[in-house]
């Protein structure tokens, strides 16, 4: 099944887009000397409060053009783009990024340690914003990326299969990184991982989860004149 000329140069820009999204996220956290512990904070606090904020506000951006950017290929220049599934996920991924946008444009106004009651009408309406976004991009991601997973089960070839069955395990790891006590693994391997709840670190899981399964889609995608025709025969045996 052929694929549109520009599809080599859309798969290129987006794996850069998701290098340079994951190497600007690891700048703000690390310049300027953060006064947060990054496994008990929020990403998006250090996007709100971090001394180089924009360089993990301008991630975010560049991570959500990543999210859009992947499921246009899915749906207009992959060779899946005739299934119904690869049309579904890449609706979910574009929700996915509206989702990362808000996160990025309405900032954290309110930590968690703050009383509501406490917060003027405009602070409340901004924080109110961030956490839809919160929701719209896991709840989306997550979606986006289970359907493609199963998607590649049923329709790719034995590679594709291998990572739609990866990209499928990777979500119960991202519910499990939500729930996880990192106080009870301390009590039975007597190692101290993380102090506290944690809940920074377990955020940072679940994102690098769902960045996972989305990084393992990217390749996949990748334009079938450009590989070895033995996945074409695959799909076809298949």
């Amino acid at each position: 099944m052929l694929t549109p000329s520009y599809a080599p140069l859309l798969w290129r820009l987006n794996l850069i887009t998701l290098l340079v999204a994951v190497c600007a996220v690891i700048l703000g956290h690390t310049l300027g000397d953060p006064p947060f512990d990054w496994t008990q904070t929020h990403i998006s606090t250090y996007a709100a409060r971090a001394p180089f904020d924009d360089f993990i506000t301008a991630g975010m951006l560049l991570f959500a053009a990543f999210m859009y950017s992947l499921g246009l290929q899915l749906s207009l220049a992959s060779h899946f783009k005739d299934f119904l599934w690869a049309h579904t996920a890449s609706q979910l991924l574009g929700t996915s990024a509206a989702g990362m946008v808000f996160l990025a444009t309405f900032e954290e106004s309110l930590l968690i340690s703050t009383p509501r009651w406490k917060a003027s009408a405009d602070v409340l309406t901004q924080q109110n914003f961030h956490d839809s976004g919160v929701l719209i991009f896991y709840g989306s991601a997550m979606l986006a990326t289970s359907v493609a997973g199963v998607g590649l089960l049923f329709t790719g070839c034995r590679v594709e299969k291998v990572g739609g069955l990866v990209m499928l395990c990777c979500m119960p790891l991202v519910v499990v990184s939500r729930m996880i006590d990192f106080g009870a693994l301390e009590r039975l391997s007597k190692i101290k991982i993380a102090k506290g709840d944690a809940i920074g670190l377990r955020q940072r899981l679940m994102l690098g989860f769902l960045g996972l399964a989305a990084f393992i889609l990217a390749l996949l995608l990748r334009p079938r004149h450009s590989r070895h025709s033995r996945c074409d025969a695959n799909l076809k045996s298949d």
